[in-house]
């Protein structure tokens, strides 16, 4: 059975990704739109001590995103999924008993850091698995299973919040964590080796040496230059969430209703059109083109935006409705281009640490995104926008040179034996 025309099958491999992403999503979708909710409505812990426990726990994703990398390198993705998933329901077990804030914020803190050290896990776990012909557009079927699971994570805590008591609670956290054990579940029927090409005989792929040689590290470090520019890209996260909602209320005469039916908007077309948008990108120069693009829709959206400030009545609703269309595509292709280029230009046997310090970018774009959409788009009206719109569009001129110099590093380094710590070289199979 296929999904769409085309990969991946519903089976061997595919299935049991599908199942435990879906799983991960919804457990995902059920706490993240709930929990909140509740620990301020129920539990009466301040909005001051909730900002502060998502802060915190945006910083700690930061400082684990590398080290995650390296020990799904270590270990094996696969293994490391199934800990991480774990873990995360373990430490979702004392809210069972406790909804004090001494509980409930460094647990919100930790969690932060695994749901970064998992996504980096089962990306690189995709990566070894479906093997370089398969991994992007699995990646953006993926994708739109995880948007499919988030949205019936969110509807299905809506009756939940609806009761609004302790017991309705505990039933939130028993579902999040039945769903993150079902991942773990579905994990341990992937296949223990890997597709990726691995180094030559005799070297230690899944146990890279504890200190690289100076080349290998300044690749790595040109890299992570790369990913930060990737975090630039992905500044639509904070206008849809943050920026959106905010400029709709505060500058607009549109209805606060509009919030939800774009939102809705474009979760209905990243679940549609993912897909579609990840075409061309599983090489590194389509990777980088798409990124590129993407950019140019998201400087787009931002001047559509900019345009709104004294709309009104229908055209306004229009405009608001055409430039999350065009955010959306930009959202679609950046997404697509992070995943070309995370996956093409991290060797066979490192895929777990460079996918770890690619993603210290969109780690940066969660902590700071929110404060530099607020405090210049929101801020200033309308230049604000039309600033943030020059940003993207100089983002969209570097990617394409920056991206060849990271190429080049890499090329450089391998040599006529290849990198014996990092360099993809021989057929053999990596465990993962």
């Amino acid at each position: 059975m296929r999904i769409i025309s085309g990969l991946p099958r519903l089976d061997g491999p595919a299935r049991p990704l599908f199942v435990g992403t879906f799983a991960y999503a919804l457990g995902r979708g059920m706490y993240g739109t709930g929990s909140i909710v509740f620990f301020t409505l129920s539990f009466g812990l301040s909005v001051q001590q909730i900002a502060l426990a998502l802060s915190a726990a945006g910083i700690a994703a930061f400082c684990a995103a590398v080290p995650a990398g390296y020990l799904a390198d270590r270990w094996g993705p696969r293994p490391m999924t199934i800990a991480v998933t774990v873990v995360q329901a373990a430490l979702l077990a004392p809210m069972l008993f406790s909804g004090s804030s001494a509980v409930v914020v460094p647990l919100m803190i930790v969690l932060g850091a695994a749901d970064r050290v998992n996504s980096i896990a089962r990306r690189t776990l995709v990566s070894h698995v479906m093997g370089e012909a398969t991994r992007v557009r699995t990646q953006a079927y993926l994708r739109s299973v995880a948007n499919t699971g988030m949205s019936i994570g969110a509807l299905a805590v809506t009756p939940l919040l609806a009761v609004g008591t302790r017991a309705a609670f505990l039933v939130l956290i028993a579902v999040t964590m039945a769903a993150y054990v079902l991942v773990a579940v579905t994990t341990v029927r992937l296949p223990a080796e890997s597709k990726l090409t691995a180094p030559p005989t005799g070297t230690e792929p899944t146990s890279p040496e504890p200190r690289a040689p100076r080349p290998a590290r300044r690749r790595l470090a040109a890299f992570t230059t790369l990913g930060l520019l990737n975090g630039l890209f992905a500044l639509h996260i904070s206008i849809l969430e943050v920026g959106l909602p905010l400029w709709i209320t505060k500058h607009t005469d549109a209805p606060a209703w509009t919030v939800a039916t774009l939102a809705f908007v474009n979760t209905v077309l990243a679940i549609l059109l993912q897909v579609p948008a990840s075409r061309g990108s599983s090489t590194v120069p389509g990777a980088a083109r798409a990124l590129a693009v993407s950019a140019v829709f998201t400087a787009l959206a931002c001047v559509l935006f900019a345009t709104t400030a004294k709309g009104t009545g229908t055209l306004l609703i229009a405009t608001l409705f055409l430039a999350t269309v065009v955010l959306t595509v930009g959202e679609l292709l950046q997404s697509a281009g992070e995943w070309g280029l995370s996956f093409g230009l991290a060797p066979a046997n490192a895929q777990g640490r460079y996918i770890g310090a690619f993603t210290v970018g969109t780690t940066v774009q969660d902590i700071v995104g929110p404060a530099v959409v607020g405090g210049v788009a929101i801020a200033y009206v309308p230049g604000g926008w039309l600033a943030l719109a020059a940003v993207f569009l100089t983002g969209a001129v570097l990617i394409a040179p920056m991206t060849r110099w990271v190429s080049g590093l890499h090329r450089e380094g391998r040599g006529p034996e290849g990198e014996k710590d990092e360099s993809p070289t021989s057929a053999t199979t990596v465990r993962s």
